[in-house]
């Protein structure tokens, strides 16, 4: 029986459109804000490999990578990624938006054990390997506590014990000054009651600062609570607050530092403030140890056992002391390394035996190719959706586009069909909003919600803007279509390219100071390049902000929660990925809600049974 070889394709697959707002694709919370490493899975290609017992003793095909001399495979597979690996594979992206997808693949199965894991239906879920029990309650103050009791007998890959101080050092090393000079934001862990005091303090008492972090509790070897505050709950997804990931004491905090609870809260003994001169110690400690492989052991179902920097290779072994993820699997391969793969030649790399997953294939031609192969025998596929999109991108506080119309007006002119099919090749749909079709919560109300369809019309944009008052040109007179008195600007939007036929410009009232563009005929638009109008993609990550006041009370009926901010995005795809089915070892996919965003009408954007965004 032949060996079968593996694709995994990432295709682009839903055309999300929406407004919201948020600057970027970073939070404005940590993305490890309450310790889980989960928590900024934004923007990566995740896929594991499974293994069947007859991978091991299937004959071998001429020439295969991983056939002995005897016609049996090691246990052994070969992945990769086009992006580099970078050796960042402790924190990935050490706290920022960049986190590299190589890396990310690599901290996925380095670190395990975290008190909630993402299922394969995108929802967070209690992890029974570690966690014994768990409960929540409101404060009559306003905020919520959450006890967690850890399962004993957990250990690190070196079998040291893991106890609650591993699942509590992350966050109260990151959400320090000390880890704020090693690199890190300094906003893990702000959601809790007691962090703006416990950040500010530098080892010295001073007024407004505190060596305890009050809202997180030390209760015994095996158990913590967290206290969130009132600013950031009722919130829907406040249970993911409690979600921890254990980690070595010296790792993050540098050698011989406890953590201590007398009652009032946690906090860290005086040597992890201890300061050279105006620098603190343990922050080079702690900035060294974010690429040190080999001092302190994993929590994962694998261990890095090689790192090759000069050719961006990882060798991957298992962790012995694993106990299993949130369905309490394991893995069964042993080996796992990890490649740099090239977008041009990774087609030919698994043809010939390079890899044997070929994972994250996105854009038709490369699709289309890799399906080409699969023969059911040699190679298969799998696919599922991602939860990721392009955007265009508008500042709602400057501008012609802080008016709703304005940026209604660009929707319409955007021929999201059109695009879709261009860029994915025809393996993707258009969505209305930034949701992946396979998200959770999106399934939950798919059928009730009712989302504005912004197809591509150009008289209905002329109408938004006319309805909304841009009737005037920018000389306060009657707007004459096809004569534009300001600017000549043409531009490409969604594939369209503008001839030069002067088209308009508008004011909406004579006494206005601001030029707001009309369309013209077809996709004419006059002077975008000035309405603050961006391009980019956007890769979700978990949002720890508040639904505070009458937002938060109807906690109970809202699925997702986006809060307002001061950006506006047009999306413009989620991706279906294609995985491999036959060697992956309980793969967890992506946190699948997203960032805070603003709507196209400047609410906040919320995804409810009754009512669309905004």
């Amino acid at each position: 029986m032949k060996r079968k070889k593996l694709i995994a394709l990432l295709l682009a697959s839903a055309m999300a459109f929406g407004m919201t707002a948020c600057g970027n694709g970073d939070t404005p919370a940590d993305s490890n804000a309450s310790g889980s490493s989960d928590a900024g899975s934004a923007s990566s290609d995740e896929s594991q490999a499974e293994s069947s017992d007859e991978s091991q003793t299937e004959s071998t095909d001429e020439g295969s990578a991983n056939g002995t001399a005897d016609g049996t495979f090691e246990n052994k597979v070969i992945m990769g990624n086009t992006t580099d690996l970078t050796g960042d594979f402790r924190f990935p992206g050490w706290g920022t938006s960049s986190v590299g997808a190589s890396d990310q693949d690599i901290g996925r199965l380095t670190i395990g054990y975290g008190t909630q894991e993402v299922a394969e239906d995108g929802n967070l879920v209690w992890n029974e390997t570690s966690v014994k029990s768990h409960t929540e309650t409101e404060n009559e103050d306003g905020t919520a506590t959450f006890t967690v009791e850890l399962n004993e007998g957990l250990t690190f890959s070196d079998g040291t014990p893991i106890t609650a101080r591993n699942y509590l050092a992350a966050t109260l090393s990151f959400a320090s000054p000390v880890s704020m000079e090693a690199g890190r934001p300094g906003t893990s862990g702000m959601a809790f009651v007691g962090y703006e005091q416990f950040n500010k303090y530098t080892g010295e008492e001073a007024e407004g600062t505190s060596r305890e972090f009050t809202g997180i509790r030390l209760l015994s070897d095996y158990s913590y609570s967290v206290t969130v505050s009132s600013d950031y709950y009722p919130y829907y997804f406040a249970y993911t607050y409690a979600g921890f990931d254990p980690a070595p004491l010296g790792l993050v905090l540098g050698d011989d530092v406890d953590i201590l609870d007398d009652g009032n809260g946690v906090y860290l003994s005086e040597n992890f403030y201890e300061k050279n001169g105006d620098s603190y110690v343990k922050a080079k400690e702690i900035e060294a140890n974010r690429y040190d492989l080999t001092r302190y052991p994993f929590s994962g179902a694998y261990v890095v056992s090689d790192w090759d920097a000069s050719t961006k290779q990882a060798t991957m072994t298992l962790n012995p002391e694993y106990k299993g993820n949130y369905e309490g699997q394991t893995p069964s391969i042993e080996t796992i390394v990890y490649v740099k793969l090239s977008q041009e030649t990774q087609l030919e790399a698994l043809t010939t035996g390079g890899t044997d997953i070929l994972g994250g294939v996105t854009g038709g031609n490369d699709t289309t190719a890799a399906l080409a192969v699969v023969d059911g025998e040699n190679f298969v596929e799998t696919h599922y959706q991602r939860a990721g999109y392009g955007k265009i991108e508008f500042d709602c506080d400057f501008g012609p586009t802080m008016f709703q119309e304005v940026r209604q007006a660009v929707a319409y002119l955007l021929n999201r069909t059109e695009f879709c099919q261009t860029f994915t090749g025809g393996y993707g749909v258009v969505v209305d909003g930034p949701y992946s079709p396979d998200l959770a919560p999106w399934k939950a109300v798919q059928d009730d919600i009712d989302l504005i369809d912004y197809s591509f019309s150009p008289e209905t944009a002329r109408k938004v803007l006319e309805d909304g008052g841009w009737i005037y040109n920018s000389k306060g007179e009657e707007f004459v279509a096809g004569i534009c008195v300001q600017s000549h600007e043409l531009l490409r939007t969604a594939e369209l390219y503008v001839q030069p036929l002067s088209p308009p410009v508008l004011r909406r009232t004579a006494a206005a100071d601001l030029y707001r563009p009309l369309p013209g005929r077809e996709a004419e638009i006059c002077g975008l390049r000035r309405m603050c109008v961006r391009t980019g993609r956007f890769h979700p990550v978990p949002d720890y902000q508040p639904a505070a006041g009458a937002e938060g009370e109807r906690r109970a009926d809202i699925p997702v929660h986006f809060p307002q901010s001061v950006r506006s995005e047009v999306y413009f795809g989620t991706y279906r990925r294609y995985v491999s089915g036959q060697y992956g070892g309980g793969g967890r996919n992506r946190r699948d809600f997203q960032r805070s965003k603003t709507s196209l009408h400047h609410r906040p954007a919320v995804l409810h049974p009754h009512n669309g965004p905004g």
